[in-house]
């Protein structure tokens, strides 16, 4: 089962793909504890076209988060990453940088997060790509292996070449095992501009706690 899991996700990563209307992404994500409070991510992932099955971007992600509280009020952290990012006809590799402040509480069978984050990104369009993003996600916890859930983001823009984006997410985590969580998900993203262009996204995740 374990063997089958992840060549699933690698012949996924290392597929290729290219479309703006219906798209695949797939991500992983290893997540290691350096000590208490202090841990660190590599997330490899790309995205495709579902229609001609051609990639439009491959990236590869290294954060390092801290706990900064944790308590009655609920868990907060913040976190510092950075990712390479290749895409079709690309000769220099895109870079970004973010910024995280994440922040989850506790509901009775509820968990209600709301993720707020800064990036910078450079090389993949004309000109560099800035956004603040606030996600606002709510998830059922009353069954150990099957957690549904719901989500929505606004990205704004921090100057007129960057277009405001909003996203919205139905789906649900599978806890594989102690270490190990599969999240499956369909979204919906439109650009708030004149033209308002759509795209639908299917989501395969794989959260592997080492």
């Amino acid at each position: 089962m374990n063997k089958l899991l992840y060549f699933i996700f690698l012949t996924s990563l290392f597929s290729f793909s290219q479309n703006n209307d219906l798209e695949l992404w797939c991500k992983m994500n290893f997540k290691e504890k350096i000590k208490k409070n202090l841990f660190i991510s590599l997330e490899p992932g790309s995205r495709y076209n579902i229609d001609d099955f051609f990639y439009t971007k491959q990236f590869l992600d290294l954060s390092l988060e801290s706990i900064i509280y944790k308590g009655n009020l609920g868990e907060w952290s913040l976190d510092v990453g950075g990712r390479f990012t290749k895409i079709p006809s690309q000769r220099m590799l895109g870079k970004r940088q973010y910024f995280t402040s994440y922040f989850s509480k506790k509901f009775s069978t509820l968990n209600i997060s709301l993720r707020s984050r800064l990036f910078f990104e450079q090389n993949i369009t004309s000109y560099k790509k800035k956004y603040f993003r606030n996600k606002l996600t709510i998830q059922y916890n009353n069954f150990s292996f099957f957690r549904p859930f719901i989500d929505g983001e606004y990205l704004c823009g921090l100057n007129a070449s960057n277009i405001n984006k909003i996203r919205y997410s139905f789906g649900s985590s599978f806890k594989i095992s102690k270490k190990r969580t599969i999240k499956l998900f369909y979204r919906f993203q439109k650009t708030l501009d004149l033209s308002g262009n759509k795209k639908r996204i299917f989501g395969v995740y794989l959260i592997q706690k080492l």
